[in-house]
């Protein structure tokens, strides 16, 4: 007699770029065990790919896939299969501003991590339409004008928090394919956290996050190195 076949619980999500419906699984212990194996080698292409493979497998709805999403769809799907799959809560050590040592820690449900988009927001809008926008933008068109430097067009503005997700760092890449200019401004301070350029595939500049720092680049490949404690915050501006 065959014995009966287990079929894992299916969930749906929306992709935050273009509110399409996405149907994906839990990954099971063999897809676990690959992820795992990833880390622990710590070859950053191999993590990226153990986990567009494993994004790959638990997808279900046809046609998706993960090497053509943007790395914000990317993340949200994966902190969603990893709440299915593992537990919806992970524990931080977080350190308090008060004294800059004391730890406590943190419960952050990964399955109420959501994408913010103002209402009325449109990604085919070439213009940029965030009411928290003003502000920041200032910041980069005093930097602008105080280095004459050319600003014609403003491709991306956003606010990144990292934290020790268990990685540790990103994939080296360029935010855009083309020519463009890149100014981040650090809001927090975290030695354990910086910035890596790279230029013909060597290590180029390596920048510590330090509060209030500014760091300007024409498109360089670069990655982060996460922090192992407490949140890194930083401004992105990419423009031409």
């Amino acid at each position: 007699m065959a014995l009966p076949k287990v079929t894992a619980p299916t969930y749906e999500l929306e992709l935050p770029s273009s509110g399409k419906k996405v149907k994906y699984r839990p990954f099971l212990v063999k897809e676990e065990k690959i992820l795992l194996i990833a880390m622990d080698g710590k070859d950053e292409k191999q993590i990226t790919q153990a986990v567009i493979d494993t994004l790959g497998a638990c997808i279900i709805t046809r046609g998706v896939k993960p090497e053509n999403l943007p790395s914000f769809d990317l993340e949200y799907l994966f902190l969603k299969i990893r709440a299915a799959s593992v537990g919806e809560v992970v524990t931080l050590n977080v350190t308090c501003l008060d004294d800059n040592q004391t730890q406590v820690a943190y419960d952050l449900n990964i399955s109420e991590v959501e994408v913010f988009k103002p209402e009325g927001h449109d990604p085919n809008y070439p213009v940029v339409n965030s009411s928290e926008s003003t502000p920041l933008l200032e910041i980069l068109y005093d930097f602008v004008e105080k280095h004459k430097i050319s600003c014609t067009r403003i491709l991306r503005c956003a606010v990144n928090i990292s934290f020790n997700n268990g990685f540790e760092k990103t994939a080296s890449h360029v935010d855009h394919k083309y020519k463009h200019k890149s100014l981040l401004v650090y809001c927090t301070d975290n030695p354990e956290a910086s910035t890596v350029l790279e230029k013909d595939n060597k290590i180029y500049k390596q920048v510590e996050t330090k509060k209030y720092r500014g760091l300007y680049f024409d498109d360089y490949k670069h990655y982060l190195t996460y922090p192992k404690k407490d949140i890194r915050v930083v401004i992105v501006f990419t423009f031409k």
